[in-house]
């Protein structure tokens, strides 16, 4: 009791301070448990979009469940045994199991297809099959006729109802009875066609199955065909199906592995047991899934993994500082009495009391941000953002209660150490010369960078072994530790330096030490004399700077290289092709001979609205080039107006040495120069000068000249086998030695805004094309994979995270460092210094210690970053990767939003201190230093 009545006193006495460590860590724990709420979001999005996919792109319903058993071995009085032993096993135990909601199920009864409808006075062989379909009427829409429970039914005779498609295919009529016969049997089954039914809603998961669902049927009453029909009716049951619509929407992150496990299992049994055959239309995809989901949550993870660092480093800092504080207390304490458990009996209770309210509001409020941020359409684009399904489980706080652990354990280690020192010792610490902290003594900064290089060096052999051998980096696991060694990199930087800062200052100090303005002259004193209270706020405000960086170079470069690399295999801003009609296509085939076109007007492409220019380009896989009288296969065949092609394509100049157009030219001086692939040129020892031979198709060979070599070229992927062989030539040359071929026009736009204007003017037209391939489209489609909207959302909840936790860390430092310094302040402000000049040392004082930092965290996340930049490329899965990474420079935007955001947070920190300090009374302070 008395243990809780000091708390409470404590916490009272210390309101402001208990307040900014609650709000603190309740931003540690929100930003933890945000880690995997977000990657839930967004694996669970992945899984969604992917089987909406299924549905609406390839028509097959997901969540479709089939159990069907073959009837035609068992006899006729063994089928309903057959049935009542299996259906509860399915009805109780088999799709419960599932786990999933139960959107519409039905049971089939179904003959074979081979029964014969007979007496009809015709020559036409109809062949039916009968089926009895349990809740099939609640599904239907009778369009002609009556449905069956309206139905008067006749001696002998079943009432049945087909679908339009029968009717129309079979030429059967309503209100006619008909006459099954099975051809191994004579005896006759009269069924009635009382009504012709279409689907209620087509959309209905009642009629998932397949497409042709039901057709050449007819469709008597379930019961009926499972009391009457079997027993009375000649004709072998085919089988029996089981179908269940199961809702795959509920599937997710939590769920998918139990829903897979539990369908093997049915699977197995069904089979071994029961003699039938279970059908789950999601099982592949869910495999696909579970593969997929392994290797984007470890590389969601992989991005996130500097938040937990930057946390669990705030934590530490916090935890510093306020038993620094306190050192003074513990040792009155102490001097009164207390011992040792009392001392940490009174810090247990307010870290637990700190722990328990930050565990009450962290999660819940990491679920709101991770809610309201949603999936953004890429880094930092909020306008389009999609939004994320998000929950709480036992994951989130199990993530919560770490890091709380590590904060109290923060808390406890440094008031331990505390509690050992008597009142005397303490005084004594204060004035005599603290000792170098134990990192600078063992120098763990230099072993840092060491250990650090030497996982660089295997990360760049890794890199090397993969391009010599060829081998897909993306099959390659991703190493988690090849991201704390970039973090180790940029903490053993930051060391080092704040290893070297005092001896800066100092030199500073001494050069204009009888030059220097009072304020000037305390702050770089106070700085000098820290004795490493200020490396804290250093190292972590050069960390998270860095590690802010390294998000927004990461998110740039994926981006970036995506893109680039879809504007490389596009080739040109739009890619189209008209209608061409060969005159002689009777005579061509028979006489094998080529085909003759008539060219579509080429004036109508420039005439187009919203196009800048245009260009002819011919092009053929299936060419062959002879080299030295041998002939070399499944050659890619380009041809080409160079000047136009220079002007329209999408090419980075300093993809090729010295310079695309360099190449163009080459290409312009004679028009029967080509340029070919190194590959090519190398494997068969061609030189430039060197006469070829080109075909395609059946066209007879064309002499060429090798004017040169290329890695590179719009369109042309050099690491797909097939085409690593590729010649690009004139297309005026071409034609002029060959038949007039189809070819496409490439079209280049004048800005963003004319894609829509230049569909609008060929709609006007009434224009009509093969095909027409937009550079932007497919660059909007890409980037709608929800994979790389997971990564970018990921990157921009670190860089976010980033922001708040430099921002809430830099200020709690500051607050607390100048509560610790009233006496020093009020001591100033009795020797007559003014406000204004006690509001400059802060400023400089800022400059020196956070200024310095935030630009230190700059110069060494940018170091990082260039060093480490090819890591992008392992973690993105960047196994299409054509361009080389980066091969365009990515635009400093963020960076600088983000040292505008930096400067901001300093701003606002010092508008707080100054109100702070401008609120010191000089008596409170004296009196303060007398106690």
């Amino acid at each position: 009791m008395i243990m809780l009545q000091m708390l409470y006193k404590k916490i009272k006495k210390n309101f402001w301070m208990v307040l900014c460590l609650i709000i603190g860590a309740s931003m540690a724990v929100s930003l933890v448990s945000s880690v995997p709420i977000y990657t839930k979001g967004i694996l669970t999005r992945v899984l969604s979009t992917d089987l909406k996919k299924m549905q609406y792109e390839d028509k097959v319903f997901p969540g479709a469940y089939c159990i069907t058993k073959n009837m035609e071995n068992i006899k006729k009085d063994d089928i309903k045994e057959s049935y009542d032993t299996i259906n509860p096993v399915i009805e109780s135990k088999i799709i419960p199991d599932i786990g999933l909601p139960v959107l519409s199920k039905k049971v089939i009864f179904k003959t074979a297809d081979d029964l014969n409808i007979v007496n009809t006075h015709d020559d036409v062989v109809r062949n039916m099959r009968v089926e009895g379909i349990s809740d099939f009427e609640n599904h239907i829409e009778i369009i002609n006729g009556k449905s069956l429970k309206d139905s008067s039914s006749e001696s002998g005779v079943y009432n049945a109802l087909i679908s339009q498609r029968t009717a129309k295919n079979m030429d059967l009529y309503t209100g006619k009875t008909y006459e099954l016969q099975c051809e191994d049997n004579p005896k006759l089954t009269k069924i009635k066609v009382v009504g012709i039914y279409k689907y209620k809603d087509e959309n209905d998961p009642y009629w998932q199955l397949e497409d042709w669902e039901h057709s050449d049927s007819f469709i008597i009453n379930f019961d009926d065909f499972n009391n009457k029909f079997i027993k009375n009716e000649s004709f072998s049951l085919s089988e029996i199906t089981w179908y269940t619509a199961f809702d795959y929407s509920k599937m997710n992150l939590n769920n998918v592995k139990a829903i897979k496990s539990a369908y093997e299992k049915q699977a197995s049994l069904i089979n071994d047991k029961y003699d039938a055959a279970a059908s789950f239309l999601v099982s592949d995809k869910l495999d696909d899934y579970i593969n997929k989901e392994s290797k984007l949550q470890n590389i969601l993870m992989i991005f996130q993994v500097p938040i937990i660092i930057m946390v669990i480093f705030y934590m530490i800092m916090i935890s510093t500082l306020i038993i620094d504080r306190d050192k003074n207390e513990i040792a009155i304490l102490k001097s009164r009495g207390a011992d040792k458990k009392q001392i940490l009996k009174i810090y247990l209770c307010e870290s637990l009391f700190v722990s328990l309210i930050a565990l009450i509001i962290g999660p819940p409020f990491g679920m709101f941000c991770c809610k309201v941020m949603g999936i953004p359409s890429g880094f930092l684009k909020f306008n389009d953002r999609l939004p994320i399904t998000v929950s709480l489980t036992k994951t989130e706080y199990l993530y919560s209660i770490i890091i709380l652990i590590i904060f109290i354990a923060a808390m406890m280690i440094p008031a331990l150490n505390a509690s050992k020192v008597s009142i005397v010792e303490y005084k004594q610490s204060k004035v005599r010369k603290s000792a170098k902290p134990l990192w600078q003594r063992f120098y763990l900064d230099i072993a840092f960078l060491l250990v650090s290089l030497y996982g660089m060096n295997n990360y760049f052999g890794r890199q090397n072994i993969v391009q010599i051998t060829g081998v897909d980096s993306s099959s390659i696991p991703i190493d988690p530790i090849i991201y704390l060694i970039f973090s180790l990199f940029v903490l053993s930087l930051g060391m080092l330096f704040l290893r070297l800062y005092p001896h800066i200052i100092n030199i500073i100090f001494h050069i204009g030490r009888k030059r220097w303005s009072p304020s000037s002259y305390i702050s770089l004193n106070n700085v000098k004399r820290s004795d490493g209270k200020n490396q804290f706020i250093m190292i972590f405000l050069i960390f998270t700077i860095s590690i802010g960086l390294f998000s927004i170079s990461s998110a740039g470069t994926i981006n970036n290289d995506l893109e680039n690399n879809i504007k490389y295999m596009c080739g040109a801003d739009v890619k189209l092709k008209s209608f061409w009609t060969p005159i002689n296509a009777k005579t061509a085939e028979s006489k094998k001979v080529p085909l003759i076109y008539v060219e579509p007007d080429y004036k109508i492409y420039k005439e187009l609205k919203g196009v800048k220019s245009s260009c002819k380009v011919f092009s053929s896989k299936d060419g062959v080039i002879n080299i030295n009288s041998r002939d070399i296969g499944k050659t890619f065949v380009m041809g080409i107006n160079p000047y136009e092609f220079g002007k329209t394509a999408w090419f980075p100049q300093n993809l090729l040495y010295p310079s695309f157009n360099y190449y163009l030219n080459l290409l312009s001086q004679s028009k029967s120069n080509v340029l070919i692939s190194n590959n090519l040129m190398e494997s068969n020892d061609v030189k430039v000068g060197d006469l070829v031979y080109i075909k395609w198709g059946n066209s007879r060979m064309i002499p060429c000249v090798v004017a040169g070599s290329i890695n590179y070229w719009p369109t042309f992927n050099p690491s797909e086998y097939l085409s690593s062989d590729f010649v690009v030539g004139n297309l005026d040359y071409f034609q002029y030695r060959m038949p007039l071929e189809p070819y496409e026009v490439w079209l280049k736009l004048k800005d963003a805004n004319s894609l829509n204007l230049l569909y609008k003017d060929i709609k006007d037209k009434n224009l009509e094309f093969q095909y027409i391939d937009s550079m932007e489209d497919k660059i909007t489609k890409e980037k709608s994979d929800p994979t790389l909207q997971g990564i970018n959302g990921t990157l921009t909840l670190s860089f976010i995270a980033t922001l708040i936790i430099t921002a809430i860390g830099f200020l709690i430092y500051w607050i607390l460092s100048i509560k610790a310094r009233v006496l020093q302040f009020g001591i100033l402000r009795a020797m007559g210094m003014s406000l204004k000049k006690l509001i400059k040392v802060l400023i400089n004082e800022q400059i020196l210690i956070s200024g310095v930092s935030i630009l230190m965290g700059f110069i060494i996340g940018n170091i990082s970053v260039k060093i480490f930049s090819p890591l992008v490329n392992i973690m993105a899965d960047k196994s299409e990767q054509i361009l080389p990474s980066g091969i365009i420079p990515i635009s400093n935007t963020e960076s600088i939003n983000m040292g505008i955001g930096i400067l901001s947070m300093i701003l606002i920190g010092l508008l707080i201190l100054s109100r702070y300090v401008s609120k010191i009374k000089i008596d409170q302070a004296l009196k303060l230093g007398e106690d």
